[in-house]
């Protein structure tokens, strides 16, 4: 049998009795199983003792600070200089000029013209197109 939140029958109630039995049956044995171990006490920790660090160790002084100048420059004659003059220049002969004259221009006459007269291409136009209709037509 289903129950229901709107439900207030017997059923319910019964239901409540059941949840509330097993919270005091859960309480009881917590409360019975904290109550077997006894509380230890156990005291707070001793004070915070201050030790001071041990004294320094005392090492010799580091002897007085002695300067040391530096040597002198040692002077060394420079070297022997010796001149060398440049390489002569090397001269070629210039390559023999070969003069080329332009070719002469090409002239070619105009094209013919030819005359079309308005009637001559109507006339050609007419008969193509009635070339195209027996064709496919």
């Amino acid at each position: 049998m289903r129950v229901s939140a709107r439900d207030t029958g017997p059923l319910r109630a019964r239901l409540w009795l059941i949840v509330i039995a097993f919270m005091i049956i859960g309480i009881a044995n917590f409360v019975a199983v904290s109550a077997d171990k006894p509380y230890v006490y156990s005291s707070p920790p001793p004070p915070y003792e201050y030790k001071s660090p041990p004294p320094p160790v005392h090492s010799p002084p580091p002897p007085p600070y002695e300067y040391k100048s530096p040597p002198p420059p040692v002077h060394l004659p420079p070297p022997s200089y010796e001149y060398k003059s440049p390489p002569p220049p090397v001269h070629s002969p210039p390559p023999p000029y070969l003069y080329k004259s332009p070719p002469p221009p090409m002239h070619s006459p105009p094209p013919p013209y030819e005359y079309k007269s308005l009637v001559r291409l109507k006339t050609n136009i007419y008969y193509i197109l009635k070339e195209i209709r027996e064709k496919y037509g």
